[in-house]
């Protein structure tokens, strides 16, 4: 009865085939969703019938998760599908915690290294790099506007100090070693600086990491750090408080940038980077540390070292996408999802929670037209129902550890409105998650949000 993902695949026809030895093995083929040819990975040694994601409608998961994604099977269904016993891990992951009780730090376990400071000339290069890398970056409008669909617009990024490597002559720079101070290294003679976002990290006003959002997409990694950039963690904002971790350095410029005022952003470049000593020492003085790493495999294996190193830390992950970024894109108010992972009382209420969504519709788009409300005195659950009756599109998807919005490439734009109406509804409507959490169907529509014996038959 039992089987895997690779199976599920080819009895579809997909064909996957093996694309990289990593992790087991990672296999691509066509998304049973949404097509395409190779925007399909799978991973058949992960967990128990192995793991997937699909890197244009960003499903993910597991072998249950996959029967529920492209079967429309229940949790329980899919379960008897494969002859696994199921599990309750009912959570109110979008809840707000109670306040942490006071704790003592435990002793550093396994953090990064001390961060050593780069050479003199290697500082004054990066120095002068940066500033023209911020240059070319104000006189390209394409850029600009990338980094602007990401939450990142004008003034955050002149508050990263980001900048943007052209290249010379449309090609990556290479420049000596020895021209930068470096030491040289067997075949390695020169530094190769790629075109794309430069990304900077100063201490103490001096930039001492340069990192480049590679422009190419090929098969190196996406991200690139300069030779001799130390690898201090990165933490910025001043609130201490509260401290949010992210893996993408743009992504935290962007949380910084939509709620700074709430929460300081501490930025590791990779899930399984730990903090060194000063960044843990400042996550130390936080009562309240929200997990934000990438929502897949490694992202979730790492949460489980920060919440046993830190007893204040929680998982949060992005309620849309795999990351902050990806949740911004698709039409998440990250101020409203930070606030909501902070304790009761810290924030100004629902008013303060609602800022960047109904306010980004593009310049180019007409107002959409007003979707009718649900009667001023119906509860947040009947209102919900009615704006899904009004916008059928739209569903809502939830799992023992998140609840996302599903909902056609695209439509987010023309009905951004809508959609801002409804996510306020699902993640701090008064009893909303709790009564999705607990809702027999995985998938929630306007047919089946509500039984048909009415709200009191619901549970």
């Amino acid at each position: 009865m039992a089987t895997d993902i690779l199976t599920e695949l080819q009895q579809r026809g997909l064909a996957p085939r093996k694309a990289s030895a990593r992790e087991g093995g990672e296999y691509h083929s066509p998304c049973p969703g949404c097509g395409g040819t190779d925007r399909f990975h799978a991973w058949p040694e992960q967990k128990e019938g192995g793991t997937y994601w699909c890197r244009q409608c960003d499903k993910a998961g597991d072998l249950i998760q996959f029967l529920m994604d492209f079967e429309n099977l229940s949790y329980r269904e899919a379960c008897a599908r494969i002859g696994r016993e199921t599990v309750n891990k009912r959570t109110a992951a979008y809840s707000a915690p109670r306040r942490p009780k006071p704790h003592q730090a435990q002793p550093p376990q396994a953090l990064g290294e001390p961060a050593a400071r780069p050479p003199e000339k290697w500082l004054e290069k990066a120095a002068a790099f940066v500033k023209w890398s911020q240059e070319q970056l104000a006189a390209n409008p394409g850029q600009l506007a990338y980094l602007a669909g990401r939450g990142i617009p004008a003034a955050a990024v002149a508050a990263g100090g980001l900048g943007y490597n052209p290249g010379e002559n449309g090609k990556d720079i290479f420049r000596p070693r020895e021209a930068w101070g470096l030491p040289p290294v067997e075949k390695k003679k020169s530094v190769w600086i790629p075109r794309g976002i430069v990304i900077p990290h100063r201490e103490a006003g001096q930039v001492v990491r340069v990192r480049i959002r590679r422009e190419q997409d090929d098969e190196l990694p996406r991200y690139y750090v300069l030779p001799g950039s130390t690898m201090q963690t990165m933490v910025r904002g001043e609130v201490k408080r509260a401290a949010m971790v992210i893996e993408a350095e743009l992504d935290a410029v962007m949380v910084g940038h939509q709620a700074g005022d709430l929460i300081r952003t501490v930025a590791l470049g990779a899930a399984k980077t730990k903090p060194d000593a000063r960044a843990a020492a400042l996550l130390d003085e936080a009562a309240v540390i929200l997990v934000a790493l990438d929502f897949d495999k490694t992202g979730e294996d790492a949460v489980q070292w920060w919440t046993s190193r830190y007893p204040q830390a929680r998982h949060w992950p992005a309620p849309q996408g795999k990351d902050p970024g990806d949740a911004f894109k698709a039409g998440v108010d990250i101020r409203a999802w930070v606030a909501a992972g902070l304790p009761e009382g810290w924030t100004l209420g629902q008013a303060a929670r609602k800022s960047a969504l109904h306010k980004r519709a593009p310049a180019a788009s007409p107002e959409p037209p007003a979707h009718p409300a649900a009667p001023a005195d119906a509860g947040p659950i009947e209102r919900l129902a009615g704006l899904l009756r009004e916008n059928p599109e739209v569903r809502i998807y939830h799992t023992s550890r998140r609840v996302k919005l599903l909902y056609p490439e695209g439509w987010s734009t023309a009905n951004w409105q809508a959609l801002g109406e409804i996510s306020e509804l699902v993640y701090f409507g008064s009893g909303v998650i709790d009564y999705i959490l607990e809702h027999p169907r995985r998938v929630i529509t306007a047919e089946n949000i509500i039984p048909k014996g009415g709200l009191d038959n619901a549970r």
